[in-house]
């Protein structure tokens, strides 16, 4: 039993180029048209896309890196959603917490377990806020600390990668 109510997914690839942060988005889509209600993490701090495929503008992306490093940060107001920014069925389903680029330092990876304690905050305010069904983590690629962490906190994990020998 987890210590939430929805379900959480990582999209992981090994390398970059696979299609991860598309899918992430074309599914999350697919399942708010189903009924669903979705909310994509861009744990992609290096090179994130949710916030460019949802249209998310600039000033809304408040950026997850802040919550690993600002104990104060208001959990809640890093969650966007997409109804003023897409007008259709779907638009009170998709919810994203964008990277950002904007972010100006590296993380210290030192203690993980402050790491997990804050994403773990995180999925309760999202659980209080949107009780959401499915929560979708597009990971960074590669095997690194956030990757890690994605799959640690995941009940799935989706795996991506071009058919090629490095690849493989």
């Amino acid at each position: 039993m987890s210590l939430h109510e929805f379900l959480v997914v990582s999209f992981y690839s090994y390398k970059g180029g696979t299609g991860r942060t598309t899918a992430t988005a074309n599914i999350a889509t697919i399942l708010a048209k189903k009924g669903l209600k979705v909310v994509c993490i861009d744990m992609d701090l290096e090179g994130p896309g949710l916030s460019v495929l949802f249209n998310i503008p600039e000033e809304k992306e408040r950026g997850l890196q802040y919550i690993f490093e600002k104990p104060d940060f208001q959990l809640k107001s890093l969650i966007v959603s997409i109804n003023n920014i897409v007008n259709d069925s779907i638009s009170d389903k998709v919810f994203v917490i964008p990277a950002t680029t904007q972010f100006n330092r590296s993380l210290d990876f030192s203690d993980g377990s402050k790491y997990i304690k804050r994403i773990r905050e995180l999925f309760s305010v999202i659980n209080e806020e949107i009780k959401p069904n499915i929560v979708i983590l597009d990971t960074p690629s590669g095997y690194g600390h956030l990757s890690a962490l994605s799959m640690y906190l995941s009940e799935v994990l989706v795996i991506f990668f071009r058919w090629s020998r490095q690849n493989l």
